[in-house]
């Protein structure tokens, strides 16, 4: 019962409500630099992207140098469309008065304008689009996990019993080489701590109950109590100040510059 009588107490009446096993699950997820949609990135997207001396596609731009950019570069834009528009109006107008007949040929070319937009665009698709040699992985192999929930009782406050095992863990990067290098996994080593195949690199127990009092002293809604237990065999890491960055500029949701907050 995964020790689920100790956890409810002695002479507690349990009763299983529901069971969750996952048996031998493998989960790999690799985060590339670059963007699948380039299309699509925001201002502040592109001019990370575009700036000089750049690491990576996705390292932001610091936020006091992001907003003067931005309001220069929305102007700029705003100011080029309106010409483009004006020109186009005004050669159309003087194509229809002279040469009727010609005017569909001639609306086809693009002006000079419309040519350095189209280039600038296709520019920033092959510069922003994702470089699949660039990234870092996490990877969770042989993922055992057994879950059990319990029904409510008067006798016991125990709500569920969790145990996860994960049999190789590590985490790998290609950015400090071109080659894959873990940069976070299992330390080898049988003369000095050899491992016993029946645990794994990580493994994980939690208990839940429900709490004594549902109201805390503040009138707020009293959360559930837990106690969880982690053991972890003994790891190596291998760290490069580039990989370090990469992953920040990845999980960096807002954009700016986590120096400067």
């Amino acid at each position: 019962d995964m020790g689920a009588r100790k956890f409810a107490g002695k002479g507690a009446d349990i009763l299983l409500k529901s069971r969750l096993l996952i048996h031998k699950f493998n989960l790999k997820i690799r985060f590339f630099d670059g963007y699948d949609w380039p299309d699509k990135c925001t201002i502040q997207q592109r001019e990370a992207a575009m700036r000089p001396g750049k690491m990576f596609v996705i390292e932001p731009v610091p936020a006091s140098v992001l907003r003067e950019k931005e309001k220069k570069l929305s102007q700029e834009l705003e100011v080029k469309e309106k010409k483009s528009l004006a020109r186009k109006a005004q050669l159309m107008g003087e194509l229809l008065d002279t040469a009727e007949s010609r005017s569909s040929t001639f609306g086809e070319t693009p002006l000079p304008e419309d040519r350095a937009l189209t280039i600038d665009r296709e520019n920033h698709l092959r510069m922003n689009c994702r470089r699949p040699s660039v990234f870092f992985q996490l990877s969770l192999n042989g993922v055992t996990l057994r879950m059990d929930s319990f029904e409510k009782s008067d006798s016991h406050r125990l709500q569920s019993v969790m145990d996860l095992s994960v049999s190789n863990l590590f985490v790998a990067e290609t950015v400090s080489m071109s080659k894959p290098i873990k940069m976070f996994g299992e330390w080898i080593n049988d003369e000095e701590h050899p491992r016993d195949t029946r645990f794994g690199t990580l493994m994980l127990k939690m208990a839940t109950w429900t709490p004594a009092s549902k109201v805390t002293v503040d009138n707020q809604i009293e959360s559930d109590d837990s106690e969880i237990t982690v053991q972890l065999l003994p790891m190596r890491c291998l760290l490069d100040q580039r990989a370090i960055t990469f992953i920040r500029a990845f999980l960096n949701n807002d954009g700016e510059d986590n120096k400067e907050k």
